[in-house]
C-alpha cells in the first residue's frame, strides 16, 4: 500500500517499532471499531476510503475483525514484517491487543471527585469497594446498594427523603439516631426496607440491609416534603434573581431607550455611603408610544394614583392615566418609588411635566386624585396653575363615616353632579336644612366645591367625570404584576399595555361607525329623553329654545354648540336639548359631536404602537456600578394581598346573607360608642410619659421591697422536663396519701364518737334507797326539761357501727 507523502522505503520498515507504537496506545482490539472502516470495502478500496497518516505513520499493518493480522510491511512480503512470516506476527498476537485504562467519555466535575478504592502498581484494586454517597452530586437522584457509605444519619435520611419524593411513596423511620437508621415504607405489608449502622471502628455509616422493591401506590401527599425547606430555598433563589434584576436595572433602561428613542427612563439612587454601591430609591418610566399618543389625541386631563406593591422591598407605583376618544384609559407614565410623599410627588411631576411640555405653570391642565399623601402641595407648587378634581367616591367615604345615611349620601351624589351653580346652590341649601354641620363639612376650604362638583368645572376638557376610576382600573389591571420582582414588575406592564393597544386598534378597525362606541351609546340615549322629554321652539336664529317636560328651559346655541344647561359644554356630547334643537332645523346630531370622539383621532392615538424589546441575556451592559435593592424589613405576620374593604364596599359583593354591620356598639366600661369591652384598651388614652428621674426614683424606692427577676435561660432539655414531670406526680402522690390520712382519722373520730354515744344509756342505773329512816322527798322535774329523743343521724351512727362488729 503507498502511502502519499511518505518518501521512506517501504523495507527499512523494522519490526523494532512495533512494540514503541504500541506502549503509545494506536492499536485496537478490534479494528470494526474504527467508524471511518467499513468491512465491504476491499484493499484497493480502502486507498480512497481514508487513512489516518498522523497515527499510521506510514506503516502497512491491517487487522482483521478478529485481530489477526492480514496485511505485511516488506516489498512483496505476503507472510509479515520483514519476511519473517506470519509466525512472528502471531507471537505478539495478544502483546498488540490494546485496551485503554482510561475511558474517552464521561468527564467527572471536580466536585464530583471523590476517594475511591486504590488501584496498586500491579494493577489490583486495594479497599473494600463499596460506593460513596456524595451529597453534592447524588442528591439529585438518590440511589442505594447494599455496602453504600454515607458520612452522617442525617445525610442518608436526607436521600432517602428525596427518594420517596422523586418515587411517590413515603418513608416511615422506625429507629433513627446518629449511629443507626431503619426505614421501612409507610404502607402496609410492602417489602421495602432500608438499614444502615455504623462500621467497625469508624463513624462512617453504611447500607447493612437494602430491598428497594416497592409495589406500592404512588401517594400525593408526602409527610415527608418539608415544606418550609423548600420555601426557604425558593426564597433564596427568588431573593437572588431580585438582586440580579436590581443590579441591571440600568441595563434595562438602555433597551427600553434603544427599542424606541422616544422612550423617558431615569432612575435615582442614594448613596448612603461613598465607597459602596449605589442603593435603589425610584425609578420612572414613560414609554415613547405612549407618549407620543397621548400628545396627538388624548384630552388634558390625567388621574393620578399610587397603589402599593407586594414584592418583597414594598414600595408605592405611581401612574398618571389619560383618556383616548372612547373615553378608556390611556396609561402615560408609571414610576416605582419608595413611599407617597410630597417629594416622590414632586419628582413624578417634573419629569411627567417635562415628557408632555407642559407649560405656563399647568394653565389649562387638570388633575384627579384621591387626595393622596403629598399629592396637593406637589401639584400646588410644580403646577400651581392647573385644576385639581377631587375622587367623589373617596370624598364621599369620608363624608358617610360622619354623616352616615342613605339621604346623606343621595344629596352629596346630588351636589356634585349638578351642571350649574343655580342647581349647586338649591342643593346646597337642602343639605343645610337636612343637617347644618354637613354644609359646613362640604364648604370648607380644604373641599372647595371648585374640587368635585361639575357646576364649577372647565368645559374645554370635554370630561365631565367625578370619580378617579382611570387609575383604579389601571391598577386592578395589573395586580398580577405588583407582587413581581422589579424588571419583572415592569416588563409585564409593559406587555400587558403592548398587547391592549394591538387588541383595541384590531376592534376598532372592524368598527364601520365614525363616531367611538361609548360616546355613540351615550349619544342614543340622549336621543329617546329628546324625543319623549323635550319640546324645542325657533327663533329665527342659531339660538333655539327647548322646554323639558316639567316646564324647565334651556336655551340651545347650534352655532356655538353650547347649552345653559352645560352638559353638552362639558362632555362635548349633545345633550337631550342639543339634539331635539338639531332635529328642529334637520341637522343630524351626530355632526355636532366633539371631534375627540371621532374614529380617526382614536386610530391617531393607537398607530403609535409599543415597539419589543429583548431578553435579559441580549441587554448590552452599561458600564456603571450595579445598583443594590433597598433595605428590606420583613413585617410580622403573612403579607397582606388585599386591602381592607369598608361596609359599603362589602354590602356591593353580594350573596345569600347581609354582612352585619353594627353601629350601635358601644363599651360597658366607658360608655363609648364604636368599641366593646374586649377592645377598650385599644381606644384607651395614651399613658403620660414618665421622665428618667422619676423612674430612677421609683426604681429605687423599690429595690428593698422588689424580687430580683430572673429571666430563664432557655427552652428546657428533655432531661429537665423529664425531671420536672417526676417532679410533679411525686407532689401530686403526697397531696392523695396526706388527704387520704386525714381522711382515715377523721373516720376513727367518726367511730370512736358513735362508740361512746351507744355505750351511755347501759351505764345509766336507778339510786339505790337511802338507809335512812328519814323518806327522801320526791324529786320535781320540770316540765319544760323533758328527755329528748335519739336524733335519726345517731340512729343511723349505732346501725353502721352494729353492722361492722363493734
Amino acid at each position: 500500500m503507498d502511502v502519499p507523502g511518505y518518501d521512506e522505503p517501504r523495507n527499512s520498515r523494522s519490526r523494532s517499532l512495533l512494540p514503541n507504537d504500541y506502549e503509545e496506545g494506536l492499536w485496537f482490539e478490534n479494528s470494526s471499531e474504527d467508524e471511518d472502516y467499513a468491512p465491504e470495502f476491499d484493499k484497493d478500496d480502502y486507498n480512497d476510503y481514508g487513512v489516518d497518516y498522523d497515527w499510521l505513520g506510514g506503516m502497512e499493518i491491517e487487522l482483521n475483525e478478529t485481530g489477526k493480522w492480514i496485511g505485511g510491511g516488506g516489498q512483496g512480503s505476503k507472510g509479515g514484517l520483514d519476511g519473517q512470516g506470519s509466525s512472528a506476527s502471531m507471537d505478539h498476537d495478544k502483546d498488540m491487543l490494546f485496551k485503554d485504562n482510561e475511558q474517552l467519555y464521561g468527564a467527572i466535575d471536580s466536585d464530583e471527585e471523590c476517594i475511591g478504592y486504590e488501584v496498586n502498581s500491579d494493577g489490583e484494586e486495594e479497599g473494600d469497594g463499596y460506593p460513596e454517597f456524595n451529597p453534592k452530586t447524588d442528591m439529585f437522584n438518590p440511589q442505594f446498594c447494599n455496602g453504600m457509605k454515607f458520612v452522617t444519619a442525617k445525610i442518608l435520611r436526607a436521600a432517602v427523603r428525596e427518594r420517596a419524593i422523586h418515587k411517590g411513596w413515603e418513608p416511615s423511620f422506625y429507629k433513627t439516631d446518629s449511629w443507626r437508621v431503619d426505614v421501612i415504607c409507610k404502607a402496609q405489608n410492602y417489602p421495602f426496607e432500608l438499614y444502615a449502622s455504623k462500621m467497625q471502628h469508624e463513624s462512617t455509616l453504611q447500607i447493612k440491609r437494602y430491598n428497594g422493591k416497592h409495589t406500592c401506590a404512588r401517594v400525593n401527599v408526602n409527610s415527608s416534603v418539608r415544606t418550609y425547606r423548600t420555601k426557604k430555598a425558593a426564597l433564596e433563589l427568588l431573593e437572588a434573581s431580585i438582586k440580579e434584576q436590581y443590579a441591571r436595572l440600568r441595563d434595562y433602561g438602555a433597551e427600553l431607550v434603544r427599542a424606541d428613542p422616544n422612550t423617558t427612563v431615569d432612575i435615582k439612587c442614594d448613596f448612603p455611603h461613598r465607597d459602596r454601591l449605589p442603593v435603589f430609591k425610584r425609578m420612572y418610566v414613560c414609554l415613547g408610544a405612549l407618549k407620543m399618543g397621548f400628545r396627538v389625541g388624548c384630552r388634558p386631563i390625567l388621574g393620578l394614583d399610587g397603589c402599593h406593591l407586594k414584592s418583597v422591598y414594598g414600595g408605592q407605583l405611581l401612574t398618571a392615566v389619560g383618556l383616548d376618544a372612547n373615553n378608556s384609559t390611556w396609561v402615560l407614565a408609571y414610576a416605582m418609588v419608595e413611599m407617597e410623599s410630597k417629594d416622590s410627588w414632586l419628582w413624578f411631576l417634573d419629569l411627567l411635566a417635562k415628557d408632555l411640555i407642559i407649560k405656563d405653570e399647568g394653565a389649562g391642565w387638570t388633575f384627579i386624585s384621591d387626595k393622596q399623601k403629598g399629592l396637593i402641595p406637589a401639584c400646588a407648587k410644580m403646577l400651581p396653575l392647573a385644576d385639581h378634581r377631587f375622587c367623589v367616591r373617596h370624598l364621599w367615604t369620608n363624608f358617610n363615616n360622619l354623616f352616615p345615611g342613605k339621604v346623606m349620601k343621595d344629596q352629596l351624589w346630588a351636589c356634585a353632579k349638578a351642571t350649574t351653580e343655580n342647581y349647586f346652590l338649591k342643593e346646597m341649601n337642602i343639605m343645610n336644612t337636612l343637617d347644618p354641620i354637613t354644609y359646613d363639612w362640604l364648604t370648607s376650604p380644604e373641599r372647595r366645591p371648585k374640587h368635585w362638583s361639575r357646576a364649577h368645572f372647565q368645559t374645554h376638557l370635554k370630561c365631565d367625570i367625578l370619580l378617579n376610576n382611570l387609575c383604579e382600573s389601571f391598577n386592578a389591571f395589573i395586580v398580577p404584576c405588583r407582587s413581581k420582582p422589579i424588571v419583572t414588575c415592569f416588563e409585564e406592564i409593559r406587555v400587558k399595555l403592548m398587547r391592549r393597544i394591538q387588541v383595541r386598534k384590531d376592534k376598532m378597525l372592524k368598527i364601520e361607525d365614525r363616531i367611538c362606541p361609548k360616546p355613540r351609546e351615550i349619544l342614543e340615549k340622549n336621543k329617546v329623553k329628546a324625543a319623549t322629554d323635550c319640546i324645542p321652539t325657533g327663533s329665527g336664529g342659531p339660538q333655539i329654545e327647548v322646554v323639558g317636560s316639567h316646564g324647565d328651559k334651556y336655551v340651545v346655541n347650534l352655532q356655538a354648540r353650547t347649552c345653559t344647561c352645560r352638559r353638552w359644554d362639558l362632555t362635548g356630547i349633545p345633550c337631550k336639548h342639543a339634539i331635539s334643537a338639531a332635529n328642529l332645523m334637520r341637522h343630524a346630531p351626530e355632526d355636532y359631536v366633539d371631534g375627540c370622539y371621532m374614529k380617526d383621532t382614536y386610530m391617531t392615538i393607537y398607530n403609535n404602537t409599543i415597539k419589543p424589546v429583548n431578553g435579559m441575556e441580549l441587554w448590552s451592559r452599561i458600564d456603571e456600578p450595579p445598583i443594590v435593592p433597598p433595605q428590606y424589613t420583613r413585617q410580622p405576620g403573612r403579607p397582606k394581598k388585599k386591602r381592607t374593604k369598608n361596609a359599603a364596599e362589602r354590602d356591593a359583593t353580594g350573596g345569600i346573607n347581609l354582612p352585619r354591620n353594627q353601629r350601635s356598639l358601644k363599651c360597658g366600661h366607658c360608655g363609648v360608642v364604636g368599641h366593646n369591652q374586649k377592645t377598650c384598651h385599644r381606644h384607651l388614652p395614651p399613658k403620660e410619659k414618665t421622665s428618667n428621674q422619676n423612674r430612677k426614683r421609683k426604681l429605687d424606692a423599690s429595690t428593698s421591697v422588689t424580687q430580683t427577676n430572673t429571666k430563664r435561660s432557655g427552652p428546657l432539655t428533655k432531661n429537665e422536663k423529664r425531671k420536672k414531670v417526676e417532679l410533679k406526680a411525686q407532689n401530686l402522690k403526697e397531696k392523695r396519701n396526706a388527704k387520704k390520712e386525714a381522711a382515715a382519722r377523721e373516720s376513727q373520730a367518726r367511730l370512736a364518737r358513735a362508740s361512746t354515744s351507744v355505750a351511755a344509756p347501759a351505764k345509766a342505773r336507778p339510786a339505790k334507797a337511802s338507809t335512812s329512816s328519814a323518806p327522801a322527798p320526791p324529786k320535781t322535774i320540770p316540765s319544760s326539761s323533758k328527755q329528748a329523743s335519739p336524733s335519726k343521724s345517731s340512729n343511723r351512727i349505732r346501725e353502721n357501727a352494729r353492722g361492722r362488729g363493734k
